[in-house]
This record gives C-alpha cells, sequence and structure tokens, in this order.
C-alpha cells in the first residue's frame, strides 16, 4: 500500500516537474527527469536496505548457531566430567548410564567413555 502511494505521489511529482535536471558524477554530466532520478536514487537505497538487512540476518543466524553449538558442548562436557568423575570415585549411583543418557531430550549429546 506504501509503495502505491509512493508511486501515485511520484507520478503527481512528475506531471508537475517535466524540466529535466543537469547533475555532475565524477566529472561526468548527466541531465534526466527529475522522477527518473528520484525512481533511481530510490532504488539504490532499497538495494543498499536489502543488503543491510540481509548481512545483518546473516550474522545473527550464524551467530545463533554458533551459540548453540557451545551451549551442546558445555553440556557433553559436562556429562563426561561428572561420568568420570564417578568412575574415578567408583561409585554407582552417580555414574550415566547409557540408558539414563539415552532417555535423555538430547540423545545426540552422549558420547561413549
Amino acid at each position: 500500500m506504501l509503495f502505491v502511494i509512493f508511486l501515485s505521489s511520484l507520478g503527481y511529482f512528475a506531471v508537475l516537474n517535466k524540466d529535466p535536471i543537469t547533475f555532475a558524477v565524477t566529472r561526468k554530466q548527466y541531465t534526466r527527469c527529475q522522477d527518473r532520478l528520484i525512481l533511481l536514487s530510490s532504488a539504490v537505497g532499497a538495494a543498499v536496505m536489502l543488503l543491510i538487512f540481509f548481512i545483518r540476518d546473516t550474522s545473527g543466524s550464524l551467530r545463533q548457531t554458533y551459540q548453540r553449538k557451545q551451549k551442546k558442548d558445555m553440556m557433553v562436557q559436562e556429562l563426561y566430567s561428572k561420568a568420570l568423575n564417578a568412575i574415578l570415585a567408583d561409585d554407582e549411583e552417580e555414574r550415566v548410564l547409557p540408558s539414563k543418557v539415552s532417555s535423555r531430550k538430547n540423545r545426540d549429546t552422549w558420547m561413549p567413555f
């Protein structure tokens, strides 16, 4: 809806201002209509914003994946250290047996000792 309003206002602006405008970019001068210049600048601005949002979302997704992996690795390390301490202390109740680990939510975190 906002895009339609923008285009209709640009059309009205183009009807009122038919004079060409001259602008310089890197020692070259261009003569264009004002409405084309507005459309070009809008398209460039939209492309830049799309690129910025893409970079932000991609980095956020990669960061989230890395944090999940770290959390999973910490959980594996915690289970490993508990089991190793129980084995070294020869404590039957504290040992993490495969049956206890497989009944947990994350079965892929169990590592054989």
